[in-house]
């Protein structure tokens, strides 16, 4: 289902002086229609509905007090002229031209519910209209912004025409359709963005016909935002590698991005340092790539290379470990900092099998006590019997209340900087 989305502006008569509120009749063409198909209407609104025949399911038209809603109405009755509630319908003509002389429109919802009946019978679309205010502050704005967050708009796709209204007023609405997208878990997107370029009618190559732009660059760029915004805060790349596997040349890319975010987010620390090996050393041609990832993939590289350019897999784990921490993973940071310990106790002691000195430090570290130490730091022990219990809790089922005082960020991030700072000082 897709919605359309049109401001209903306050015609040619603020802008030039005249005493008539109208615009002249425009033929429009989608600039997308090779064909060129041609509607001619004084809305660019009707042109877009009309030329994209059964796209929309829903149109909403957003205008103030003081809009052409007269004007958009009797353009609407024009064609039933010869029907047998034409009498009818001029005799509201008057009541509705009156109400936006009088700037009154919003107090009369009975002749809102005429425009919408008549709008739908003529666009063949269910219409709705809606009065706002203009906008003059920014109490006006958040009424506006309130306004269409409460709309009960269906599932789908969003499109939006922003040839008319107050400057100011398509960017309030496009931001406030961005933040609908956000909070509608991505169920309500953003569709088209349609511009009717009435200024270029007159140019060589349209002769008489103004074009209808529509792009769909910003709804594909508020998918890069978001995902991008996900990959800055959290270091997680899976909404990235969504996006680059619609590109058949950066699939590849696409599910090593993927495979390296289920990694990080299982703890798969193996999988997490060849992975970034070979993040590290994908040789990257722009050409392949959408434009938007050009100025992503360095960070994703550096990301990695953060990893790599550690000297030994003790260290390696560690420094997943402070970018768990540093992402707010606390629970993942912790886990990742135990395999580091158990990592370094391996080597030094030379045992094949990690499950094997798995056992064997905690059982050295449950029986000798500070005495596992050939050589240590001021406070090891203590550090060390803390991280085992907070991990201890973390990894299994801990159903005991209150311990907090002892599990909180602080006390997980102390852990992480000392023994970032002191494993390497550290023998077993």
């Amino acid at each position: 289902m897709e919605t359309l989305f049109l401001i209903l502006g306050t015609g040619q008569k603020v802008l030039q002086n005249v005493d008539s509120k109208e615009y002249k009749r425009t033929k429009y063409f989608l600039n997308s229609d090779t064909e060129k198909i041609v509607c001619e209407s004084p809305f660019v609104g009707e042109a877009i509905i009309k030329l994209s025949k059964n796209k929309f399911s829903e149109v909403h038209i957003f205008g103030t007090n003081s809009s052409m809603w007269e004007t958009l109405f009797a353009h609407s009755i024009i064609s039933r002229e010869r029907t047998s509630d034409y009498e009818e319908l001029v005799s509201i003509f008057p009541r509705i031209w009156k109400s936006v002389e009088q700037r009154t429109l919003d107090k009369n919802p009975e002749l809102i519910e005429w425009l919408e009946h008549y709008l739908t019978e003529y666009f063949e679309v269910k219409t709705f209209c809606h009065i706002i205010p203009v906008g003059e502050n920014e109490q006006q704005l958040w009424e506006i912004f309130d306004y269409i967050i409460k709309l009960d708009i269906p599932q789908g796709k969003i499109s939006f025409d922003i040839t008319h209204g107050l400057r100011y007023q398509p960017f309030l609405i496009l931001f406030t359709l961005f933040y609908i997208n956000s909070i509608k878990d991505g169920k309500v997107k953003i569709g088209n963005i349609y511009y009717g370029a009435l200024e270029l009618q007159y140019s060589a190559n349209n002769v008489g016909k103004a074009p209808i732009f529509e792009f769909g660059i910003f709804s594909e760029l508020l998918q890069w935002i978001n995902a991008s915004e996900i990959f800055r805060k959290y270091k997680d790349p899976e909404d990235l590698s969504r996006l680059l596997n619609n590109y058949e040349k950066s699939e590849d890319l696409g599910e090593m991005i993927k495979n390296i975010s289920f990694s990080y987010n299982t703890n798969l620390y193996n999988d997490i340092i060849e992975l970034s090996k070979k993040l590290s050393d994908y040789k990257y041609d722009k050409e392949n790539f959408p434009r938007t990832f050009d100025y992503i993939f360095p960070k994703i590289v550096e990301f990695s290379n953060d990893i790599n350019k550690q000297s030994n897999k003790v260290n390696k784990l560690l420094k997943i470990s402070q970018q768990q921490l540093k992402y707010h993973n606390y629970g993942q940071s912790i886990l990742t900092l135990w395999e580091a310990i158990v990592e370094k106790y391996k080597s030094q002691k030379q045992i094949k099998n990690k499950f094997d000195a798995q056992k064997q430090f905690s059982e050295e570290l449950k029986n000798k006590g500070d005495k596992i130490f050939t050589s240590e730091v001021k406070n090891s022990f203590d550090y060390l019997k803390k991280l085992k219990s907070i991990r201890n809790r973390i990894a299994h089922l801990d159903d005991i209340n209150n311990r907090y005082e002892e599990i909180n960020i602080e006390s997980i991030r102390n852990l992480v900087n000392y023994f970032s700072g002191n494993l390497d000082k550290i023998n077993f």
